[in-house]
């Protein structure tokens, strides 16, 4: 479930075409006006668990949000967050997988959290974690996955393995659970896990895979042939991604490589054949993260390509682009998370447990941005009113909540009172509006990370006609002409 970048690391929703996608993803990230203030970058690393997920911000501090049945969040509560929280600090790096997660210190520190069924957190046992406890020192980072193991690399490039081994995933050559940390190999520079695989590269680019291998995501030419020993894959790698049944590595010169299932088309090739050795997809790319039944990657250009059999879109079985200014990008289950240059999360995708953070448990065809400095995604709309009508304007924004809003008109501040109401929320009321309302209404959202201000919208009033002089009764003869007038 882990994305890696170059530098180190059944459905119900009803089916949109990709297209559609494509075009509101544009749309949406192209609504920014020229009149913005924010903070640098306020989005540094992504993860995405089953139904959670977690973003790290430069300084360290670690936001958590979605399911959270068994405290995989680590805020020490059950209670599913629609909105990232802040769950710890002075964080390097962290990772989610299933029902559990792991953080590792800017100190070195590995803690652990969530459920620990096959003893997958490392803590000798198979207690669930409420809390955060800690496993291991000395670690640079760690990774979870949709089953019940998991692996850590230390900062000497030692690679450590536990938890549920029925398929040989561990790599220890046996098929025993491990409760405990167990030594694998040495010179590791990353490692991803996938449902009942792992895949690991040493520092000499080389990449190794052990475990289940049933629809040949290994990649080592066979399938359904359990590996307990790491296998040699293939060599020059710089990144991996793991998912179920599929796994995705970019080589140093940026070619994007995938194997193993193939039913939904998320391997690109174009066809829905499995591959057991490993195909190419694509040039110049520089993230990737795989999930349950499609993939994505990112271009050296920022564009975020898709493929396969995504929640609300018809499968595509070649990469399709999705947004652009991408910069890397998470999986879950239904749901994915990418974060752009600039430093904004943006989310979609499945969001029956809140894992989107957009405080809804409305699914999402189209990204809706949960972190960074404040976006307009629907501005304020011109209106023409009747005098005596009621004027509302509206304003939706994404970005790092909570907002705060001012609206303004012809560039003053508006405040409540009189026929006016709203004026510090999204939605603006004026009651009864005379022509003197008449003008240039605009809003500026607020956040921690920074402000904007919306495009213009005009209010113009119309006054109905009035009567000032009345027609006058006027007696005539028959054959006279009458004239009546008005004014």
């Amino acid at each position: 479930m882990n994305p890696q970048k170059l530098t180190r690391n059944t459905k119900t929703s009803p089916a949109r075409p990709a297209s559609a996608f494509l075009s509101a993803t544009l749309i949406l990230l192209a609504m920014l006006t020229a009149m913005s203030s924010a903070r640098a970058a306020v989005v540094a690393r992504v993860t995405a668990g089953y139904n959670h997920s977690f973003y790290l911000t430069p300084d360290g501090t670690l936001y958590g949000w979605g399911y959270n049945s068994q405290r995989q969040l680590g805020d020490g509560t059950t209670t599913t967050r629609y909105f990232p929280v802040s769950v710890a600090t002075g964080i390097a790096a962290a990772s989610a997988g299933s029902y559990y997660s792991f953080y590792v210190t800017t100190g070195g520190t590995l803690y652990a959290v969530g459920s620990n069924t096959h003893g997958q957190l490392g803590t000798g046992d198979t207690t669930n974690r409420g809390t955060p406890v800690q496993v291991a020192t000395g670690v640079a980072f760690a990774a979870a996955g949709d089953g019940d193991h998991s692996l850590y690399v230390t900062a000497d490039g030692t690679l450590f393995a536990m938890g549920d081994n029925t398929h040989g995933q561990l790599g220890t050559g046996d098929t025993t659970n491990r409760l405990t940390p167990v030594q694998i190999a040495a010179n590791v520079a990353t490692a991803a896990v996938g449902s009942w695989d792992s895949l690991y590269v040493t520092t000499d680019g080389t990449l190794y895979g052990m475990g289940r291998n049933e629809q040949g995501q290994l990649g080592d030419g066979t399938s359904g042939l359990h590996r307990a020993t790491p296998v040699p894959i293939a060599a020059n790698v710089a990144a991996i991604a793991m998912s179920n049944y599929h796994s995705l590595y970019v080589t140093t010169n940026g070619k994007l490589w995938a194997m193993g299932d193939n039913s939904h088309g998320q391997l690109g090739t174009g066809d829905t054949t499995d591959r057991l050795s490993p195909v190419l997809i694509a040039d110049n790319v520089t993230a990737i993260a795989a999930g349950n039944f499609y993939s994505l990657y990112v271009t050296d250009d920022g564009t975020l390509h898709m493929m396969g059999d995504f929640i609300g879109i018809d499968p595509v079985l070649t990469p399709v682009p999705i947004a652009t200014g991408a910069a890397s990008a998470a999986i879950g289950g239904q749901h994915s998370i990418h974060v752009t240059a600039d430093g904004r999360l943006y989310a979609v995708g499945g969001n029956s447990f809140g894992q989107l953070g957009d405080g809804t448990t409305t699914d999402r065809y189209t990204p809706v941005c949960i972190a960074g400095p404040p976006i307009i995604t629907t501005p304020p709309a011109p209106q023409t009113k009747m005098a005596g009508g009621t004027a509302v304007f509206t304003i939706d924004a994404g970005g790092t909540r909570p907002f705060s809003y001012e609206w303004q008109k012809n560039g003053a501040p508006l405040a409540n009172g009189g026929h006016v109401s709203g004026a510090g929320t999204g939605t603006l009321t004026l009651a009864a509006v005379t022509a003197a309302d008449a003008g240039s209404y605009t809003v500026t959202v607020r956040s921690a990370d920074g402000s904007i201000t919306s495009a213009v919208a005009t209010l113009t009033v119309n006054t109905p006609p009035s009567i000032t002089a009345q027609p006058v009764s006027q007696t005539r003869t028959v054959g006279e002409a009458v004239m009546f007038t008005a004014a």
